[in-house]
């Protein structure tokens, strides 16, 4: 429902012809409106005062506030000694926009750059803007981590962390990644595995090994394999995974020792994450297959990879843009019959999923007549019973309920009876006549499925 906020302009005289109006995001009297999708309502008349039959809607967001970033790892004033320093953190905006992330020493070093994710209703969203493992090299001394973040009209935000990046106690690694980080090797062909690539400063033997995240060792891939100095790379498939709940965190540690000082080693860790399950599709609003035809049609999307999502409904394609609860559009303007509702979505490593349900518009309310007896008829004489006739009916009947009251107490009903079948012009009850003679009220009441 539409709530008048305030006047952006006071009536003002305009000559005929093509006009147009600024906005700053204030009424008239200089106060700002809040953040939010507004209607600018334009109305006109003449100088004799007659209006005119149309208005003009145009509608706005307002968005006066900088997007939100945070840093959810490493810890502010941790001291780092590896040389991967795991870097994770949000930045949204309901406009969307950019962000860079950056990392302060002695120079500004550029660590990655991408856009702004959209906010959703789920309060343990697990999506992140920014998750790198950043290769420090030689770097050490305090850093000032810091993400700048930029909305589409312009409001920017900016949010520092700082660590201290101590001297690596071994240098074996120069460095090391795992391509991609999300997979799902669940055999479609897509993102079904991950290269793990490293570069030694040294002759080493090198291990390598799966982890949960919570540290227990799930498989092997290397076994302190004798490696040169330079490039290598492995393959990881989602070896040693769980048969069952797979998704999920994981570790691919690497561990070198020095082929020339056993004693000296260096360990690295890449995390990895597992997602083979597609996304989960619902329908919110309405509830069940039958619509009045008023208020939003909902639908939400539980993805922790979110990718893309669309709905197809009465004849419009609307993109959703983020998991969670999202609204396609109000079912006021569709029209009555049936509809088909066609939620496709797909997350970020290509699992995919599509649900297909009808829903029916019905704004027509059932037909419920009592045909006879007649109003005011006297009814018993010699009968003990009486045929209440008429229609209770509906393309989508749900039930009838034919009641009766006393006439001086007509709130006061007793149910004759309740039927989920239609009645057109027939019979919908026998009525005894054994109550007490008196005046009595019939009333039938008929509902569809639309409620």
């Amino acid at each position: 429902t539409a709530v008048r906020v305030g006047d952006v302009r006071v009536e003002a005289a305009y000559a005929e012809g093509t006009h147009g109006l600024s906005w700053d995001g204030k009424l008239a009297d200089g106060q700002g409106v809040a953040d939010g999708t507004y209607w600018i309502v334009a109305a006109a008349s003449d100088d004799c005062g007659h209006e005119s039959g149309t208005t003009l809607a145009v509608p706005v967001r307002v968005d006066s506030t900088g997007p939100s970033v945070s840093f959810t790892a490493p810890e502010a004033g941790a001291s780092v000694s590896n040389l991967l320093v795991r870097i994770e953190g949000s930045a949204t905006d309901p406009s969307g926009g950019v962000f860079e992330l950056s990392a302060q020493s002695a120079e500004t070093i550029t660590i990655q750059s991408g856009a702004l994710l959209l906010p959703n209703d789920q309060p343990d969203d697990p999506r992140l803007a920014f998750a790198q493992s950043w290769n420090r090299g030689e770097i050490s001394g305090p850093v000032l981590l810091r993400v700048v973040a930029t909305d589409a009209v312009g409001n920017r935000s900016v949010g520092e962390l700082p660590i201290t990046l101590a001297p690596r106690p071994t240098r074996l690694f120069d460095a090391a990644e795992a391509l991609p980080e999300l997979v799902s090797p669940n055999g479609d062909g897509a993102f079904d595995q991950s290269e793990i690539r490293y570069v030694l400063a040294a002759n080493a033997d090198v291990s390598v090994r799966l982890f949960t995240a919570a540290g227990n060792l799930l498989t092997v891939l290397q076994n302190a394999e004798p490696t040169l100095t330079g490039n290598h790379s492995l393959v990881w498939n989602g070896q040693g995974l769980p048969a069952a709940a797979a998704d999920g965190v994981y570790r691919i540690e690497l561990h070198a020792v020095d082929a020339q000082e056993p004693t000296q080693f260096e360990d690295l860790s890449l995390p990895v994450a597992v997602d083979i399950t597609a996304p989960q599709l619902a329908v919110n609003t309405p509830e069940g297959r039958y619509s009045q035809g008023t208020g939003p049609l909902q639908v939400s999307i539980g993805e922790a990879h979110f990718g893309s999502a669309s709905a197809e409904f009465a004849g419009q394609t609307v993109a959703l843009t983020a998991p969670g609860l999202a609204t396609v559009l109000t079912l006021d303007d569709t029209a009555e019959g049936p509809h088909n509702l066609v939620l496709t979505a797909r997350d970020s490593v290509a699992n995919a999923a599509q649900r297909e349900s009808e829903i029916v518009i019905d704004r027509t309310p059932p037909e419920a007549l009592i045909s006879a007896p007649v109003e005011s008829a006297v009814l018993g004489g010699a009968a003990s019973e009486a045929l209440i006739q008429g229609t209770a009916s509906d393309l989508n009947f749900a039930r009838y309920q034919l009641n009766i009251a006393a006439a001086a107490t007509p709130a006061n009903t007793s149910l004759l009876v309740e039927s989920n079948t239609p009645v057109t012009d027939g019979t919908l009850h026998t009525l005894s006549l054994a109550p007490v003679d008196g005046d009595y009220v019939l009333s039938l009441e008929a509902t569809d499925l639309a409620g």
